[in-house]
């Protein structure tokens, strides 16, 4: 999957796939670490034209993103290392990386991103109609069990 590259105005957003439907913003990667899904090439430059410097397996740590880039369709991960200065880079691929890891992480989803705007966007008479929605299932429910408990009693006398 090629990342989607949305222009805002000045404001550049790039939604990467990590895993299954699970898509976050780029820039909400910067500051955690990469933990890698499948065998990773880690190399010294944002492209493929540089050396790999070794190969992470899966469950290893990448390392904490320092920022992203993209060259051509590629989107490649800059991680902070050891060294002031020196970042080592990963090229983004759907499933490389695991997802749930950076929701732990506090990263948001695009999904959860939307929803909550969603939610925020309510007036307060819409949520009064969820809540009397998921109200009224409750009480059918509640009813519908006072019913058949009745029913039950009355057949044993």
């Amino acid at each position: 999957m090629i990342p989607a590259i949305k222009r805002n105005g000045k404001k550049i957003n790039v939604i990467c796939g990590i895993g299954g439907d699970t898509t976050f913003n780029a820039n909400e990667i910067i500051g955690k670490t990469l933990i890698a899904k499948t065998s990773v090439n880690v190399r010294s430059g944002g492209s493929t034209d540089y050396p790999i410097l070794y190969v992470a397996h899966p469950g290893d740590s990448l390392g904490v993103v320092f920022s992203w880039q993209m060259k051509l369709n590629d989107l490649w991960w800059m991680l902070e290392t050891s060294t002031p200065g020196k970042y080592n880079f990963v090229q983004h691929a759907v499933g490389r990386f695991d997802p749930q890891s950076l929701k732990d992480q506090g990263a948001v989803t695009t999904k959860d991103k939307t929803e909550a705007a969603a939610e925020k966007d309510k007036t307060w008479q819409d949520k009064l109609f969820d809540l009397a929605k998921s109200a009224g299932s409750k009480i059918l429910l509640v009813g519908a069990a006072v019913g058949i408990i009745t029913a039950v009693i009355k057949s044993r006398k």
